[in-house]
C-alpha cells in the first residue's frame, strides 16, 4: 500500500559540510573542483568534507562556452584581454543560483570557502534574503568588490565572515582588480579588505602570516 511508505527524507548535511566555490579558469568538472581546492587552500579534503560547486569560469575555453559564442554574445570587445573574464563575471549569477538550490535543500549549516572570483558567487548567494544561510563563509583573496561586501555585512549582521586577504597578491593587483567591471576604480576584498565594518557585524580580517 502507497500510503504505508514513509515520505521521502530530506538529505542530511553530511553529505556536503564545506561548499568550495573556485575562481576563474575552471570548467565543470567536479574532480577539477576538489583539485583546486586542494591547491587554493593547501591541503587534502576527503570526500565527506567538501563539495566543490560546479560551474563555468573559463568562458573562452571548449564546449558551450567557444569563443565564438562568446563573440555572438557580445563579450569579445575592447579590450580583449578582459573578454573571458567578463563573461566569467557574468556566469557567477548563474553559479549562485545553482549554489542556492543545494543549499535549500540539505538540512543544518553549510560552510562556504570561496576562492578569487568564487567570492562573487558567495557574495551573490548570500544577497539572497530568501536564502536561510546558517553557516560561515571563508574568503580566500577575493576579487569580488568592497562595497557589496560591506552591504552583506548590513543584512547578515549574524553570519560569521572571514576574509583571508593579502596587499601583496601579485594576481589580484594585476589581473583580478583590472579584469573586473569597475577596473581599478573599486577596491577588491582579497587586497586590503573591507574597512570599517557595521559595529555588529562579525566580518574579520585575516591578514597575512596570521
Amino acid at each position: 500500500d502507497d500510503r504505508s511508505r514513509s515520505p521521502p527524507q530530506k538529505q542530511g548535511i553530511e553529505e556536503m559540510k564545506k561548499l568550495l566555490i573556485h575562481g576563474w579558469g575552471y570548467d565543470t568538472s567536479a574532480a577539477r573542483a576538489k583539485t583546486y581546492a586542494e591547491w587554493a587552500m593547501g591541503t587534502k579534503w576527503t570526500s565527506d568534507e567538501i563539495e566543490g560547486l560546479e560551474w563555468d569560469s573559463v568562458p573562452l575555453g571548449t564546449g558551450k562556452f567557444r569563443l565564438f559564442e562568446s563573440w555572438a554574445k557580445g563579450y569579445i570587445k575592447p579590450p580583449l584581454s578582459t573578454a573571458c573574464y567578463r563573461r566569467a563575471w557574468d556566469n557567477c549569477k548563474e553559479a549562485a543560483d545553482t549554489a542556492k538550490h543545494l543549499i535549500k535543500h540539505y538540512d543544518g549549516e553549510v560552510h562556504i570557502v570561496a576562492h578569487s572570483l568564487g567570492t562573487r558567487v558567495a557574495r551573490l548567494i548570500l544577497e539572497d534574503e530568501f536564502v536561510n544561510f546558517k553557516g560561515r563563509v571563508v574568503l580566500l583573496h577575493g576579487s569580488d568588490y568592497v562595497g557589496p561586501w560591506l552591504h552583506i555585512c548590513n543584512i547578515r549582521p549574524n553570519t560569521l565572515i572571514l576574509n583571508v586577504r593579502s596587499e601583496h597578491d601579485q594576481v589580484l593587483k594585476l589581473l583580478g582588480q583590472h579584469f573586473g567591471p569597475n577596473g581599478f576604480n573599486e577596491d577588491v576584498v582579497g587586497l586590503h579588505g573591507i574597512g570599517e565594518v557595521h559595529p555588529f557585524s562579525r566580518f574579520f580580517e585575516i591578514p597575512p602570516n596570521v
